[in-house]
């Protein structure tokens, strides 16, 4: 199967998680859409974490007044949508290994 190229805005990070998911899975078409949603709310989260970062948790208004950064909304909801569309895949789990019995010092 031809891999797929990771969405060009992505960040590297998310993009090398992108090709090394479809190297060590199989996904059918519904997987690789699935796939495709948590790692755009991936990388919601690293973005909008990023300027929660850079401007703390709590940003001044141009009247003055202290409010929660919104940036801090959008890292919540990504998260919420990256783990729940990686927990549909279920990819909680390692990659399926070589059939057999597992080698000494294993278990």
């Amino acid at each position: 199967m031809k891999l797929e190229r990771p969405v060009k805005y992505w960040k590297y990070e998310t993009k090398r998680i992108w090709s090394r998911m479809l190297e060590e899975w199989n996904f059918d078409f519904q997987g690789r859409l699935l796939l495709k949603t948590a790692l755009e709310e991936y990388d919601k989260w690293l973005i909008s974490s990023e300027k929660v970062r850079e401007l703390g948790p709590v940003i001044t208004t141009p009247t003055g007044q202290l409010r929660r950064n919104p940036a801090c909304d959008l890292a919540n909801d990504a998260r919420s949508g990256f783990l729940a569309a990686w927990l549909m895949l279920h990819l909680d789990v390692a990659p399926p290994g070589e059939v057999g019995r597992p080698g000494k010092g294993i278990i």
